[in-house]
């Protein structure tokens, strides 16, 4: 687990996902972040949310665009049900480390 700490200073879990396995995405709700891996702590390049994890990340272009064009070399997931609670999370962890995917797309 890698925790990851909101505007609010709140931390949220994540999991490693090997990204060399697509099995390995899970198939069900949750947020993802798509970082670059530093000496420090991994750089944060998007935070997104979704109903199927797996599906979002192989059936949009995502994932291509931040390895591309933001050096993102690793995926980690929380699962979560609840979109509500899920966009709360999502909009805390964007406002804390403001990833460039995120604010690209406002």
């Amino acid at each position: 687990m890698f925790p990851f700490q909101g505007a609010t200073g709140r931390p949220y879990d994540y999991l490693p996902i090997n990204t060399e396995n697509p099995g390995a995405i899970p198939m069900s709700g949750g947020l993802f972040i798509f970082a670059e891996s530093t000496l420090r702590e991994p750089r944060v390049v998007y935070v997104g949310e979704a109903d199927s994890i797996y599906g979002t990340i192989i059936n949009t272009t995502l994932w291509n665009i931040a390895r591309r064009d933001h050096r993102a070399d690793s995926i980690y997931v929380h699962l979560l049900k609840d979109q509500k609670a899920r966009r709360a999370e999502q909009t805390d962890l964007v406002a804390r480390y403001q990833p460039t995917m995120n604010l690209a797309s406002c």
